[in-house]
């Protein structure tokens, strides 16, 4: 029993001190960010987050690899984001808080039960920021669970693409960060807003998250266009994250 406890001490502090490290850097980013020429396009009246008081709440989603412009380019008004209970998800959650987000603890492979009841709760007041294809993969590759958290939720799924036109890579696992190089132009793309049907079948999931993924994809070869940088390229996913390849049956089975 007390190397049980012990066991869960440990993890705690790990997580208290990841939280805190996210949270210095966090604030690195954003004096990063601040050096960057933003250009916001929003193709559509009344998704922008950058205003305030907007009418309606939305999912925002883009990919993994463009976590950092999401939580630390310009500021967002009104925004929570969901972050995984992965390890490294801490460090995650501690950049977005010093932001001034709320944050959810959860996805599709942990606490994805918890997380929908606390996600439908908080986007009556918050707009939530979702990547769908973490914590692991397969890299920019859309999940069932943001189309059926917008339909148990009742709000619409904005998909959401950035750019710079001088980057980095650091390299990960499964997929990479994309981080602005200082003095750069950076543009946040914000797509027309796709309404998911309430109490939506199951049957249905795969058609709204096919449609969810092409609107990502054709806002991502924007971005694309206006930044003159592709995108990084896809590599093939290892083997370790073959669980994260299933559908999201612990999101999706949510009460």
């Amino acid at each position: 029993m007390v190397f049980k406890w012990f066991g869960r001490f440990r993890e705690s502090l790990r997580s208290r001190l990841a939280f805190a490290a996210g949270w210095t850097i966090g604030w690195m980013l954003r004096c990063l960010f601040l050096t960057q020429r933003l250009k916001v396009v929003a193709f559509c009246e009344g998704v922008n987050p950058h205003n305030r008081n907007l009418d309606q709440r939305y999912l925002y989603c883009g990919w993994h690899e463009q976590l950092l412009f999401g939580g630390c380019a310009g500021r967002s008004y009104d925004l929570s984001a969901m972050v995984s209970q992965h390890r490294d998800g801490a460090l995650v959650a501690g950049a977005f808080a010093a932001m001034g987000m709320a944050i959810v603890r959860g996805s599709s492979s942990r606490g994805g039960t918890q997380a929908l009841r606390q996600a439908i709760e908080i986007t009556r007041t918050l707009h939530m920021a979702i990547t769908p294809d973490g914590p692991r993969g397969p890299r920019r590759e859309l999940k069932e669970g943001v189309v059926y958290l917008a339909s148990r939720a009742g709000v619409s799924i904005v998909p959401v693409a950035c750019a710079s036109n001088h980057t980095f890579l650091i390299r990960g696992s499964w997929t990479d960060m994309i981080v602005p190089l200082p003095f750069g132009r950076t543009w946040m793309l914000y797509g027309e807003p796709i309404h998911v049907p309430p109490k939506i079948r199951r049957e249905e999931l795969a058609e709204y998250t096919r449609e969810v993924q092409q609107a990502v994809d054709d806002l991502n070869d924007r971005a694309v266009e206006l930044s003159g940088v592709p995108m990084p390229p896809l590599t093939v996913p290892s083997e370790d994250v073959s669980d994260a390849q299933q559908p999201d049956d612990q999101m999706t089975r949510a009460a």
